[in-house]
């Protein structure tokens, strides 16, 4: 899935099935809320009181998950930071209006796994908008940071919802180094995300689809890029085939929640075709080991299963440098 095949990603497009399934929390985006205002929380009392948390929101989509986060912490103040490949993800979320509580927001129109635009200076201000909330005077001076679109140094907190599960392994290790030069030294990474059932093998992602009857890359971080990072071995069981009944049966459930909510067969059958060429999710246990090869300590939620159609997809994954996690920054 390069950026120019996930520009124009139907299941992301106009008003779309995505949308759909996050109106009606198919995809359990309310409860990924409350486990980020979690988290938040821990990571507010570890900060002095006038401190701004700076979130980044990657693959940010329409950004309900941090808004409906931020909005429970009214007492604290944040800055914004989102990144989304597809345009019309990108003008939702732009028009989403942010908490009185987040003093700076931007969105990014780029590439959630490659973040040379948010760590290269000459790049930051390419295809972002920037916005400023409104604030009394007097804390204009405490709240003045970035300007001319400037982008922050680091992150207390960065979360990542339903992007992971198009990655492999070997990819996934990257952007979770790549984040490590980002995230503030007692930060916190948190991923929202389909997950595999653990007991069953990983299908491994192939390296191109078949598109409008063209090949089009699946490869979310590019091939030589990858290999020059000298990424770990992961030696997970593999399938033998690519659709296994797992794969079907959580398809079926999407669909299933989808035409539920009112969604139509044109959605249902783009919804088919974007998870069958696009998602290849790991389970927890393997997430697990890719995060702990990049330099974190991993916690791991699991959502009831009467909580959704999908619920025993999903999961709520926290990581933390292994230093910490050590000394207790997982409360």
């Amino acid at each position: 899935m390069n950026d120019r095949a996930m520009r124009r990603e139907a299941f992301f497009s106009g008003d779309s099935p995505y949308d759909v399934m996050l109106r009606v929390n198919l995809l359990l985006h309310d409860e990924a809320a409350t486990l980020v205002t979690r988290r938040l929380e821990a990571l507010s009392r570890r900060r002095p009181d006038d401190h701004v948390i700076e979130i980044l929101d990657l693959a940010c989509g329409v950004p309900l998950t941090i808004v409906d986060a931020v909005e429970n912490l009214p007492d604290r103040r944040f800055g914004y930071t989102g990144v989304d490949i597809h345009p019309d993800q990108v003008r939702k979320a732009r028009e989403l209006p942010m908490p009185g509580n987040v003093v700076d927001s931007r969105i990014i129109n780029g590439s959630a796994w490659d973040l040379t635009h948010l760590a290269n200076p000459a790049r930051r201000t390419q295809s972002m908008r920037r916005t400023r909330q409104s604030e009394p005077a007097e804390r204009h001076a405490q709240l003045k940071r970035a300007s001319h679109g400037a982008l922050p140094t680091t992150y207390d907190f960065v979360f990542v919802g339903m992007n992971l599960h198009h990655g492999t392994p070997e990819e996934i290790w990257l952007l979770a180094t790549q984040l490590r030069s980002l995230l503030a030294p007692d930060g916190c990474l948190t991923n929202h995300d389909c997950y595999r059932p653990e007991g069953v093998a990983y299908v491994r992602r192939p390296a191109t689809t078949l598109e409008d009857g063209k090949r089009a890359s699946l490869h979310m971080v590019n091939p030589q890029v990858l290999a020059e990072a000298a990424p770990p071995s992961f030696h997970f069981e593999e399938a033998t085939e690519s659709r296994p009944a797992w794969r079907a049966d959580l398809i079926d459930r999407l669909l299933e929640g989808y035409l539920s909510a009112g969604g139509d067969e044109a959605g249902a059958e783009v919804t088919a075709s974007h998870s069958w060429a696009r998602d290849f999710p790991l389970s927890v246990t393997e997430m697990r080991t890719v995060l702990e090869a990049a330099g974190y300590g991993v916690e791991a939620h699991r959502f009831p299963e009467e909580a959704s159609l999908v619920a025993p997809y999903a999961a709520f994954i926290s990581a933390w440098p292994h230093r910490l996690a050590k000394a207790g920054y997982s409360d």
